[in-house]
């Protein structure tokens, strides 16, 4: 990777700092870190890298310089072969001691065996040794009684830290480093931390983009052409080349966006010339084919719209044959719920009286008309399938305290805060709706519903299935719906029967509700089919069981 912090500089190597520095202030006004984090981690990382090296360098330099003048003083022959990528280990601290003649301490027994084991995890890395071999290495050097100083722990996590850089992580080799020398917390040399953090993550990036170049190499994968003209170099091109590739422009930018948004990191596998080249060339061709695409599609749809208009003058009597009643219906139900008419809503659930979200509009124009026992068996109905319908228990409530009955006040009371229990915004939606609120109602915690009793079985009902999306169409043209509505989850209960039917279905709970969510999936259930449970090889009947209906758009 040391070739690439240059690259990614724009720069070729160097050891000046300034130069670094000023590559570095010319990429930052064409790299924002909101637009393109990742590209601004890459571009960070480089330069410290780069700042890295160059002192690396220097310090070698000196070290170098150092050496020859004491061995031509005394004639002692050491050789320091050091490398100038800053990636590689620090030499041995008793060469430098013993290249100074005027040094007479003797050798310190206890750093002599501190350098012996460092140089035994070098070699261990080196050498391609197995994880155990390189973790009883780093352990050793951790225990090693040298690391009790100050200078010799300092220095040998630095050794750590590029001996981790030199091979890309040492396998386990850093996570027993960050482990020890908590390189994820507050740091104690300078910013090492963070910058072993960043390190640590731009290995698990570069993992990512290579596990998809070797994907991306299988020629049955679909980007693989794209690979191979974002590989190739220009050089290699001629004029030909380049006018037989325009049919591909659009799997490149769909390969170059993918790139762009998962795995940045893919970048420094492909060549950079080329790449640059298929970006001006899909940004030259891809507008005016947009453009035109639009222009084309408005012609069309404009085309279509007027046809429908002329031929729609005289088909007005064709368009009411068709039309089915319980949409019409419906509409006029809301409709007239906002007028409070309450004439509409009960035409509807002549045709449909088993639409729970119209049942509801009609309780509550009963509501704001002061006819209680209408409300109460709307109300009523609901409860009997969605027992745990906040709205359908808080109508019914004041139905039951309004009506002037003292028997039932009692109840009406009870069923109206156990409703503001469940929600809150339960008073709120009828007042919002017209209906006169109740100020002494405060809520309190409702009692649980009475959990029936469950007959023994060795397996439980399963493969609940219906017939396919013909049963939703079939449901949503039932209940006066013109086209599938939002997401939502309905989870339904239901008793699954020997007759391999699902019977006496209600709604435990509906995300979102009031939107015809749970009505819907009791039509579905109704034309279910379902495995009975079994207690002893014999099927048993009326099993309790939880069905869970979800309702997502269909992908665009």
């Amino acid at each position: 990777m040391s070739a690439d912090i240059w690259r990614h500089l724009g720069i070729p190597q160097t050891e000046s700092e300034a130069e670094v520095r000023r590559a570095y202030a010319e990429r930052l006004r064409v790299t924002n870190p909101e637009d393109d984090p990742e590209g601004f981690k890459r571009l960070r990382n480089a330069y410290e890298r780069a700042l890295e090296h160059i002192r690396w360098n220097a310090r070698y330099a000196e070290l170098d310089a150092a050496g020859d003048e004491d061995q031509d003083a005394d004639g002692d022959d050491y050789n320091y072969d050091y490398v100038d990528d800053f990636t590689k280990p620090t030499p041995p601290r008793e060469h430098v001691r013993r290249a100074a003649p005027e040094s007479t301490a003797e050798p310190d027994p206890e750093l002599g065996q501190h350098d012996a084991l460092k140089q035994r995890l070098a070699e261990a890395l080196a050498g391609g040794k197995s994880p155990w071999e390189v973790q009883a290495a780093f352990q050793a050097i951790a225990a090693s009684p040298a690391m009790e100083r100050l200078d010799v722990h300092a220095e040998t996590e630095m050794w750590i830290a590029n001996l981790v850089r030199r091979y890309s992580g040492g396998g386990a080799l850093i996570e027993h480093a960050f482990a020890h020398f908590k390189w994820d917390g507050q740091n104690r040399i300078g910013d090492l931390g963070a910058a072993m953090v960043g390190f640590r993550e731009s290995l698990a990036h570069q993992g990512e983009a290579n596990a998809f170049i070797a994907r991306v190499r299988d020629r049955r994968h679909e980007f693989y052409d794209a690979y191979k003209e974002t590989t190739r170099p220009l050089q290699q091109r001629n004029w030909l080349s380049r006018v037989l590739s325009f049919p591909r422009i659009y799997l490149v930018r769909r390969f170059l966006d993918f790139v762009d948004d998962k795995v940045p990191y893919a970048y420094d596998q492909l060549d950079y010339a080329a790449t640059d080249w298929w970006r001006k060339r899909i940004q030259f061709w891809l507008r005016p084919l947009a453009i035109f695409a639009w222009v084309v599609w408005a012609v069309v749809v404009i085309g279509v719209i007027v046809l429908f208009g002329v031929l729609g003058d005289n088909s007005d009597d064709l368009r009411r044959a068709a039309s089915n009643p319980a949409f019409e219906a419906r509409a006029a139900c809301v409709d007239g719920y906002w007028r409070s008419d309450p004439v509409d809503c009960n035409a509807y659930l002549v045709l449909v009286p088993d639409s729970l979200l119209m049942r509801q509009y009609a309780g509550l124009t009963a509501l704001r008309q002061a006819r209680y026992d209408d409300a109460s068996l709307h109300f009523t109905e609901i409860l009997r399938v969605s027992p745990n319908d906040p709205e359908a228990q808080y109508g019914l409530g004041l139905a039951l305290i309004n009506n002037g009955l003292s028997s039932d006040l009692r109840r009406g009371a009870d069923l109206a805060r156990g409703a503001l229990a469940l929600d809150p915004d339960v008073g709120e939606y009828f007042g919002s709706r017209g209906v006169s609120l109740r100020p002494d109602l405060s809520p309190h915690s409702a009692s649980p519903a009475p959990i029936p009793p469950i007959p023994a079985y060795d397996t439980g009902p399963n493969d609940v299935a219906v017939e396919g999306q013909n049963v939703f169409d079939e449901a949503y043209a039932h209940f006066g719906l013109s086209e599938p509505f939002s997401e939502g989850r309905v989870m339904l209960e239901c008793l699954a029967r020997t007759t391999g039917r699902l019977s006496d279905c209600h709604i435990v709970q509906e995300t979102p509700r009031n939107q015809g969510h749970g009505e819907v999936a009791l039509r579905v259930m109704s034309t279910a089919t379902v495995t009975p449970a079994t207690l002893n090889g014999e099927p048993v009947d009326s099993v309790p069981v939880r069905v869970p209906v979800v309702f997502q758009l269909a992908p665009e």
